[in-house]
């Protein structure tokens, strides 16, 4: 579950801060709190106090002094995080599906740990079954340098994309790396394949000049 933030929400002269996961959750409760419209309200993250003193109060009153704002609890096995507390001293908490609750702390209100992931644990297997499934994106746009001779040799083709792409998966990898001092920036839309092939390539746009200039030479 999301962590509690702290956000001074305000609306022309009233003003309040709330505890809560989101800035739209924290508005939705000041016009609760205020009966303001909630397209009238701003707000502004702040730091968290997570144990401010009519919260501490409450906490010390109830033996829990530990208590914090933001800690992870369970009510009737529904996840959320305290928020704060009322003038009864309940906490307020935030349930995961978005409710927000006031309940005794003493006997409805389950403290749970937060949950710890080691950097460097394993991934599960199920992870490691799903490496490998997910959808790589169909075309990427590179910018490329190249040569007026090549530019032209292209605007003859018809389609420079095309023809960039056909040269690419055409070279198996290989090709003469050419440097381009003066030349014409393009920005160039290829295929996840073709840009697999060139991904690594040091020097793409020399890479793509010296396939043109053997296309060029070969049709001669």
């Amino acid at each position: 579950m999301k962590k509690i933030k702290a956000y001074h929400c305000t609306a022309g002269k009233r003003s309040q801060t709330i505890n809560a996961t989101s800035s739209n959750k924290a508005k939705s409760q000041f016009c609760s709190n205020t009966g303001a419209k909630y397209t009238e309200v701003r707000t502004k993250k702040v730091p968290l106090d997570d144990n401010p003193r009519s919260f501490a109060k409450t906490a010390k009153d109830r033996s829990l002094p530990n208590a914090r704002i933001g800690q992870l609890v369970s009510v009737d096995e529904k996840i959320g995080r305290i928020t704060g507390s009322n003038g009864a001293a309940n906490f307020t908490i935030e349930f995961k599906d978005g409710r927000i609750g006031v309940f005794h702390p003493g006997w409805q209100v389950e403290f749970l740990p937060e949950p710890k992931r080691s950097p460097s644990h394993p991934p599960s297997a199920k992870s490691l079954a799903n490496i490998g499934k997910g959808r790589p994106p169909k075309h990427k746009t590179i910018t490329i340098k190249l040569s007026q001779e090549s530019k032209d040799y292209l605007h003859s083709c018809g389609n420079m994309a095309g023809e960039i792409e056909r040269l690419i998966l055409g070279s198996n990898g290989a090709a003469v790396v050419r440097s381009v001092v003066k030349g014409h920036k393009l920005n160039v839309r290829l295929s996840a394949k073709a840009f697999a092939a060139i991904e690594f390539a040091k020097n793409r746009s020399g890479f793509i000049e010296g396939l043109i200039w053997l296309a060029k030479k070969n049709s001669r």
